[in-house]
């Protein structure tokens, strides 16, 4: 009977040692590698979808007075249904969050009297977006259309 809980006992220790070393090597069912490459090629394989947005209006103050009023088209593009679906359950907090950095960036941007470029807008909102929910729900934000009434 002992030698048969000595047995056991040593397989046991021999069968967690042996885990232990393949998850620390990353070898086998622990390969990080693997997981990696089959995310990214999941990721590619996924179809980008479009989604819109409605205009945001983002009124520019100089001083005490309005400046102008800017109403910019916005359009998101994302990789797969469940992305799409997650994007546009959260529309509410996405449009407010644009809002209220525009608000606040539109008017320093205006300082130098340029006129302000799709570019611009469209880098500040993918970093906005992207701070909001992470870089892995929006593969784009493109700014479709962008109006001015002073």
């Amino acid at each position: 009977m002992k030698k048969i809980v000595l047995i056991v006992t040593a397989l046991l220790i021999l069968t967690g040692g042996t885990f232990a070393a393949m998850k620390w090597l990353g070898v086998g069912p622990f390969n990080e590698h693997l997981d990696a490459e089959n995310e990214a090629q999941k990721k590619l394989t996924e179809k980008v979808i479009f989604i819109e947005m409605e205009p945001l209006i983002v009124p520019v103050f100089k001083k005490s007075s309005a400046a102008a009023t800017k109403k910019i088209q916005i359009k998101l593009a994302t990789r797969g249904q469940m992305r799409a679906k997650f994007i546009k359950q959260r529309m509410p907090k996405i449009n407010d969050a644009f809002v209220r950095d525009l608000h606040a960036f539109l008017p320093r941007l205006l300082r130098n009297e340029e006129p302000i470029e799709r570019l611009i807008i469209q880098q500040r909102l993918k970093v906005i977006a992207d701070r909001l929910f992470g870089q892995e729900y929006f593969e784009d934000i493109m700014v479709q259309s962008l109006t001015d009434t002073p």
